[in-house]
């Protein structure tokens, strides 16, 4: 059955548009105090799909997207956590952690080349700067 049209104000209007917009991925709006950019949640909703799918994924964004925090939105779906990224970000993974309330365990790359162990075998890992990993100059 058809809803009859209704009248509403433009701001009114728009307002809606906006709010059936950004649930249009099904992505949740806020991960602790950091409110997701339609863009970020975009991006949470296609890396869940290609994991589930694949049971991988690859973000590959440009500087300052907020790529951290589309990583802990998918991590906040899963049981522990590993981040492997170079020691120069450990405190901004932290602190994203915090903010976003999304517990991890966050490893270096250089401790890992230097004998770290995990442990625990983690339900998902997030690796930062992946070319870190593995290139010419490393070992890793």
């Amino acid at each position: 059955m058809d809803q009859p049209l209704i009248r509403v104000a433009a701001a009114e209007a728009r307002a809606l548009i906006a709010a059936r917009w950004l649930d249009h991925f099904g992505s949740e709006r806020r991960l602790g105090e950091v409110l997701l950019h339609p863009h970020q949640r975009e991006a949470v909703a296609r890396l869940r799909a290609l994991l589930d799918a694949h049971g991988g994924a690859l973000l590959a964004d440009e500087v300052g997207l907020g790529k951290t925090y589309v990583a802990l939105a998918i991590a906040a779906r899963f049981g522990r956590t590993v981040v492997v990224a170079p020691a120069s970000l450990r405190a901004m993974w932290q602190q994203a952690s915090r903010v976003a309330a999304v517990p991890v365990a966050i490893f270096t790359h250089e401790a890992l080349s230097a004998g770290a162990r995990i442990g625990e075998r983690p339900d998902l890992v997030i690796v930062d700067e992946a070319h870190h990993a593995r290139n010419p100059a490393t070992r890793r």
